[in-house]
């Protein structure tokens, strides 16, 4: 909220002092004073440019940069007729100069980096493409590819990367490639099959230790691409423009303190200090923050081989401590249907912290009742730490599926949904293997085997996360009625247990009264289970994947 607000208040700012300004009086007094609060005007630019750290609040809002074009060039404007009134030639007058210049440059970068954000991030000749020789050399293996998939990634993987896990720079090098070929689809690019082709073969010469930190670089640095002044920081002007910034303002500091401070009321003097320290902090918090950001560092050919050599155990250091950060939270969103239908308090204060738990006791037993159904799914919602063998899981089931036939994969998805006759939008099908997954997790009987205890974890942790996605997050999946459906679904499971006097009991056994009643009735639990409702679809595929040993491994 504060940061959305920051510019508004600057623009406001700046009208009023320009307003003061051209409605100052001529005693020297009034002078002195306006020339200080004109002073105060360029560090009003400074908070238009933003935190380094924070440009965009969403990856739409680049698309606005044009505006904030229009937007720099108006507040300048205003920014120099303020000084053209309050300029007297002294001191303050030149620092408000060079204040002005610094303000200017902020401005700049923020408009400047919003419009690389918006556009390819590299030139299109220094995006990845293959030379000659290996176009010759994919276009006569491309039947090979295609006919011996596995086999030919497996061969042609392992002679394109084999990364270190201790340090940080070949890793970022694939996150950073593999960054500039999905970055094609954010700007509505075609994906070619040659790029298609890298990413199939760097992704099967990855163990899955490596592949998950390269997914992590790469997700860190695009959000330093669309969020952030990272693409202006780590070049060559940003050097410049940073070291520029910062002097200015120390240089400005020292000399407001040496010539200024006597010259001007109490409050006046506090808010400039306020003004500059907080300049000062923030250009800190930006270089520091930056700093430890997954970002390549431009190279400095310039620099001698003695200093390279000098300075390499520093860098090793550095490149290994920055391997070993934690980049996430290592942890996913939880939230599942049916405990939030039957008040199941249980498995949501799982992850809460002994010191917390009498208060969200209270809160559920108080005032849960009360709230609206979104307030009330807030407090449903949990977070489960991920365990390296649901990583290893996750990355050996992608493998299997990239060796595969999709289309194969897809016709054996498809038929465990009533045998194919049912057509399901991708909420609904969502919504569907959530029910069934919980369904199956609450009424296995063969849960105490070690390596098929995994697998049902695994999925159950799997399928509320896709849930929490569906609920919370439904712009990520673009769905239409997601949450129209998923309320309805609620409706029929609520209406179903309440009839059946099941709200009371544990969730396990709720479970497996609903298949008891579905087994008893045939086709339907009374008018509960209709061939339109997701709720009798959910019940259908639990029941046909329940007698299954391998059910675990398709839930997945």
């Amino acid at each position: 909220m504060l940061l959305t607000g920051a510019d508004s208040v600057a623009t406001v700012a700046l009208g009023v002092i320009s307003n003061n300004q051209r409605n100052s009086c001529d005693d020297n007094d009034s002078q002195v004073k306006n020339e200080l609060i004109a002073f105060w005007a360029p560090f009003m630019l400074l908070h238009l440019g933003g935190q380094d750290t924070v440009t965009a609040y969403a990856v739409q809002d680049n698309e606005l940069w044009l505006r904030h074009l229009l937007g720099l060039i108006i507040q300048l404007g205003v920014a120099l007729y303020i000084f053209h009134l309050s300029w007297k030639g002294n001191w303050l007058s030149f620092l408000t100069i060079l204040m002005l210049i610094v303000g200017f440059i902020k401005y700049a970068e923020r408009t400047w980096v919003m419009r690389l954000a918006n556009h390819a991030p590299l030139p299109e000749r220094k995006l990845y493409e293959p030379n000659l020789e290996q176009r010759k050399l994919l276009a006569d293996q491309a039947d090979l590819y295609l006919s011996d998939r596995e086999n030919y990634l497996k061969r042609y993987g392992e002679k394109i990367v084999c990364l270190d896990v201790d340090d940080i720079r070949p890793i970022r090098a694939e996150a950073v490639r593999l960054f500039d070929i999905f970055r094609r689809l954010f700007l509505n690019q075609k994906v070619t099959f040659l790029h298609r082709f890298l990413v199939d073969s760097v992704s099967a010469s990855l163990d899955s230790q490596n592949t998950w930190k390269v997914i992590e670089v790469e997700l860190v640095y695009a959000y330093d691409v669309f969020y952030t002044k990272a693409p202006l920081f780590f070049s060559s002007w940003g050097y410049i423009f940073r070291y520029f910034s910062f002097t200015s303002i120390i240089f400005v500091f020292v000399l407001f303190h040496l010539k200024e401070r006597h010259k001007h009321p109490r409050i006046d003097l506090i808010i400039t200090y306020v003004l500059l320290v907080g300049a000062i902090l923030t250009e800190i918090y930006a270089v520091i923050f930056l700093s430890v950001s997954d970002w390549p560092r431009p190279r400095h050919r310039g620099l001698s081989k003695h200093l390279r050599t000098l300075f390499a155990p520093i860098i090793n250091r550095w490149a290994k401590l920055m391997t070993n950060k934690q980049r996430w939270s290592n942890s996913m969103a939880q939230l599942n249907l049916l405990s939030f239908c039957l008040k199941d308090k249980s498995e949501v204060g799982q992850e809460t912290p002994k010191l917390f738990a009498k208060s969200r006791k209270w809160i559920f037993n108080h005032m849960v009742p009360k709230l609206n159904g979104e307030l009330e799914m807030l407090l449903y919602r949990s977070h489960k730490q991920i365990s390296t063998d649901l990583k290893d899981l996750v990355y050996n089931t992608f493998r299997e599926k990239l060796s595969s036939d999709s289309e194969g994969f897809s016709e054996e998805y498809n038929k465990y949904i009533t045998h194919g006759t049912v057509n399901v939008e991708i909420y609904q099908s969502i919504i569907i293997w959530h029910i069934a997954t919980d369904l199956c997790f609450y009424t296995d009987s063969g849960a105490n085997e070690t390596t098929n205890n995994l697998h049902r974890k695994v999925s159950k942790d799997i399928s509320d996360y896709m849930m929490y996605i569906l609920v919370m997050c439904p712009f990520v999946l673009s769905t239409g009625n997601a949450i129209l459906s998923f309320e309805n679904t609620c409706a029929w499971v609520r209406n179903f247990f309440e009839e059946k006097k099941l709200t009371k009991l544990p969730k396990a056994e709720a479970c497996a009264m609903l298949i008891s009643e579905y087994e008893t009735s045939s086709d339907k639990v009374d008018n509960y289970l209709l061939s339109e409702s997701l709720l009798s679809l959910a019940v259908i595929l639990a029941n046909k994947l329940s007698p299954m040993d391998g059910k675990w491994e398709i839930l997945e």
